[in-house]
């Protein structure tokens, strides 16, 4: 996500346009899983300062980054929540993505045991 934000000013245009075209202006968005603010940010745009998008990432420094990016764009629409979301309430230690080598940490899931 981060590479290709940095090299093309984006993630996944195509997407990001398609969401903003379902959600109304001043509307009200969930990105679960945000990563760094991939679809956050251009959505956060979208809805303006009286729309909300709810941007939820679980693991510490990948959250401290989307939040840092919603910070530096200025988008008080940008809600961030340090959590993960599923289907119960339920305690997981998972390891975290690592951030030094290409990868893409938005394709990691929970698995159950």
């Amino acid at each position: 996500v981060g590479n290709q934000m940095i090299s093309d000013g984006h993630w996944n245009r195509h997407e990001a346009r398609l969401l903003s075209w379902l959600l109304p202006p001043n509307g009200v968005a969930v990105d679960a899983g945000a990563n760094i603010g991939g679809f956050t940010l251009p959505l956060a745009r979208h809805v303006g300062n009286d729309g909300e998008v709810h941007a939820f990432e679980p693991f510490r420094m990948t959250f401290q980054m989307l939040t840092a990016n919603c910070a530096l764009n200025g988008l008080q629409s940008c809600y961030t929540h340090q959590q993960a979301l599923g289907s119960r309430s339920a305690m997981k230690r998972v390891r975290m993505p690592g951030l030094n080598a290409i990868g893409n940490p938005s394709k990691m899931y929970v698995a159950e045991h």
